[in-house]
């Protein structure tokens, strides 16, 4: 079997592996902040903390369409490429 991407499931591997990178450092650069926050209450920290949280949440979410998306796209490549060798 052989393993062949096309464009657009490259594009989506690539896109999920960056979108888990900056969801990552983003929830955790928001729990440090929001340390900050929580030890300096009137503040601007603690709510900008809360951005980052949820920034880096939906950017973990995205990641996730584009998983879904990209396995979905290897699996009918396969399956295409399966008909092609079975004459199909």
């Amino acid at each position: 079997m052989t393993t062949r991407m096309t464009e657009r499931a490259l594009q989506l591997k690539q896109s999920a592996t960056i979108a888990r990178s900056v969801g990552v450092v983003t929830i955790a650069l928001g729990f440090i902040l929001g340390m900050q926050g929580l030890d300096q209450p009137e503040s601007g920290w603690l709510r900008t903390a809360q951005g980052l949280i949820v920034t880096g949440l939906l950017a973990q979410g995205y990641a996730l369409w584009c998983t879904i998306r990209w396995k979905s796209e290897r699996t009918d490549d396969d399956d295409r490429d399966g008909d092609e060798r079975n004459g199909k």
